[in-house]
């Protein structure tokens, strides 16, 4: 059954892609509607769903248009405590380096470049990965406002899979061997594959009590 309740995600998050992305705003910024159906599906779709929604069919439609607006605020709180991060995280970049100093270095040995490549890297994408995580927070903060509907229940192991789903801002560049059209499903596929695993977990869902 699991397995079932997997591709019935996956297909969900392909689904909620494939209308979002005729959202002009969300084309021109490649990754965007991919961000956006992963935190409305994952957050106000399926714990409803896996908390047999024939009980309240009209709760689970009423979250599900509600948690539209809900994911979008929570992807704005995302994207600005991303940029915060990022930009921290390049500043103190910029102090290990040490890039303004003029000084002559000799080339870094095969293990120290590896480092610098690999810290590098994490710089650059710490922004991103700690921003989804954040919105990802806030989109079950927001869920539990109603009172008596499910949503994900909050853990380390939800938090990372929330920054993991980042990689669907990752550029072109980078996977070559995805090519359009199957290029963003796969990549939504994948990034949404923890978060699914999570909330088809035995503690994966919770409600909030009404009243």
């Amino acid at each position: 059954m699991t397995i079932v309740w997997f591709i019935v995600a996956v297909g969900f998050d392909v689904a909620a892609w494939s209308a979002l992305r005729l959202v002009s705003a969300l084309a021109e910024n490649p990754g965007s509607a991919s961000a956006l159906a992963l935190c409305w599906v994952h957050v106000f779709i399926l714990p409803p769903l896996l908390a047999r929604p024939w009980r309240g069919l009209l709760r689970l439609i009423l979250t599900a248009t509600l948690g539209v607006a809900a994911a979008a605020i929570a992807l704005a709180a995302g994207f600005v405590s991303g940029l915060q991060v990022g930009t921290m995280a390049l500043l103190i970049g910029f102090a290990f380096y040490d890039p303004y100093t003029g000084a002559y270095h000799e080339p870094p040995g095969p293990l120290l470049q590896t480092l610098q490549d690999v810290l590098g890297d994490v710089i650059l994408w710490s922004g991103f990965a700690a921003g989804s995580a954040v919105a990802l927070i806030a989109a079950v903060g927001l869920a539990g406002i109603q009172p008596g509907s499910p949503r994900p229940r909050l853990s380390w192991w939800l938090v990372t899979s929330g920054a993991w789903a980042s990689i669907v801002f990752l550029p072109d560049w980078l996977i070559r061997s995805l090519q359009i059209p199957w290029r963003e499903p796969i990549l939504l596929a994948i990034a949404g594959a923890p978060s699914i695993l999570v909330l088809l977990g035995r503690h994966g869902i919770v409600s909030a009590k009404p009243g």
